[in-house]
């Protein structure tokens, strides 16, 4: 963890305007078989052409790793919300009811990934547990005219 910690300060992004639309929609189809064997709901909310200012890799990394973990520690019949809101900057925000037996012993090592790549590319990475509900906020620099 320490190494690649380390090996993090040698990656330079390299920022372009990023579909952010389409990152959603394309980790969304490679997780669709989990998502139909769970049942699981999922509720979009952002305009079919929203993006951000960001290494399109370094966060398409992020939104893999954050949507896998929504769909794989939600439980079954479960509605997951992914909003993006612009402003000032961008946020993406995920939301889902998780099983509190799973989300202790599951996540870690990739958020801790996603909030160096997010932090790299001058944004905030926020997550937040309440009442069996998971929270996560990615902040990014919007979209350069």
């Amino acid at each position: 963890l320490s190494w690649s910690a380390s090996q993090l300060n040698r990656i330079n992004p390299k920022p372009v305007n990023v579909d952010l639309a389409l990152l959603i929609e394309e980790n969304i189809k490679l997780n669709k078989s989990l998502v139909e064997s769970k049942n699981t709901k999922i509720v979009l909310n952002y305009k079919k052409d929203c993006g951000a200012f960001a290494d399109e890799n370094m966060i398409n990394i992020c939104i893999n790793n954050v949507l896998s973990n929504a769909f794989k520690y939600c439980p079954s019949n479960s509605d997951i919300y992914i909003e993006v809101v612009e402003g000032l900057n961008t946020v993406l925000k995920v939301r889902n009811t998780i099983s509190p037996t799973k989300i202790k012993k599951g996540l870690g090592l990739g958020l801790t990934i996603c909030k160096d790549f997010v932090i790299t590319n001058n944004g905030l990475f926020v997550i937040r547990e309440s009442q069996n509900t998971f929270y996560v906020e990615i902040t990014l620099l919007k979209i350069r005219e």
